[in-house]
């Protein structure tokens, strides 16, 4: 199985969409159906919008509209009692640590997230400017490694 770890914010939007009031941007919407085209992969969400049942509503409208339905694998679980240890991306970090660790069947995974992260497997995506062509081909490379 192949799994992305999946950021909304700087990964999804980009300050254009987020200026014109776009939760999803269609350019880096389209650049990661071109992930899961190419891959199979499916989707652990990392993000902070994980628990928010509006922002999980809207990611599965657009992801229906563009044909990437039902991929939703799972969700890093949030550990607010680590979060006075370690902060922001650590903890994220931490939490898609733990995931892999209770989900053997994981063969290949990334990483797409804006925050500066240090683990395996990551790809830093610009806020600006979302996920990218450039991106999305270096997500495809891990994944079908």
């Amino acid at each position: 199985m192949k799994i992305i770890f999946l950021d909304f914010d700087g990964v999804l939007n980009n300050l254009k969409s987020i200026t014109d009031r776009q939760m999803f941007s269609p350019p880096n919407m389209e650049n990661l159906k071109r992930i899961v085209d190419e891959t199979d992969a499916q989707f652990c969400l990392s993000t902070s919008h994980r628990y928010i049942p509006f922002s999980l509503a809207m990611f599965d409208m657009v992801c229906q509209k563009i044909g990437i339905q039902n991929r939703i694998y799972g969700k890093t679980k949030d550990n607010v009692e680590k979060a006075s240890m370690v902060q922001g991306a650590q903890q994220r970090v931490q939490e898609i640590r733990e995931w892999l660790e209770q989900h053997p069947e994981v063969s290949k995974w990334v990483v797409l997230d804006d925050m500066d992260m240090k683990i395996d497997n990551f790809i830093r995506t610009n806020y600006l400017l979302g996920l990218t062509e450039d991106d999305a081909t270096n997500a495809i490379n891990i994944l079908n490694s």
